[in-house]
């Protein structure tokens, strides 16, 4: 009977789970946060991108519409305000000109304080990426490209930068 009893005690203490609940949730806390914190900072990500392709939309539907490129660099980059678009980046507008098949750019003007480079090109060359596409001979087009340096907001910025570019870019053509 002595040695039950002595082996109901040494079960009964084999068998204690106080702080068990604690030691998994520490354990599982890092992942969690991870989680959280990734989760938070690919909806800011994707908020930042919808709201440059927003900017970009209005700023060459403005612009097709006969407003002067500078008006236009000027309503984008007021209406990029709530992404801090002035601080943060810029806006490139472009008019395009095709001529025989050709896309060129014929004017451009950049938004003060953003000294990047057109991923169109520059004026007097042929605008890039707008090759394959069906534009008309003698026919106006504008682009808006709007560029934003995003930077992470969470502690993940070292995971975060190395998956995102530095530079986040958008372009919209009418």
């Amino acid at each position: 009977m002595l040695k039950r009893m002595r082996a109901g005690f040494i079960g009964a203490i084999w068998r204690r789970e106080d702080g068990q609940e604690a030691v998994e949730f520490l354990l599982a806390l890092p992942i969690l946060l991870v989680v959280m914190f990734g989760i938070l900072e690919l909806g800011n990500l994707f908020d930042v991108a919808h709201t440059m392709s927003g900017l970009g939309r209005e700023g060459a539907n403005i612009a097709a519409r006969g407003t002067a490129l500078d008006t236009v660099l000027q309503v984008t980059m007021a209406n990029g305000s709530a992404i801090q678009l002035g601080g943060n980046g810029g806006v490139v507008a472009s008019e395009i000109t095709v001529q025989n098949g050709n896309p060129l750019v014929t004017n451009q003007l950049a938004s003060n304080g953003y000294v990047g480079l057109s991923k169109i090109g520059p004026v007097g060359t042929m605008a890039a990426g707008l090759g394959g596409a069906a534009l008309t001979d003698g026919k106006a087009y504008y682009a808006i490209e709007v560029f934003y340096i995003y930077d992470p907001f969470t502690p993940l910025k070292r995971l975060v930068n190395s998956v995102v570019p530095d530079t986040l870019y958008d372009r919209t053509v009418f």
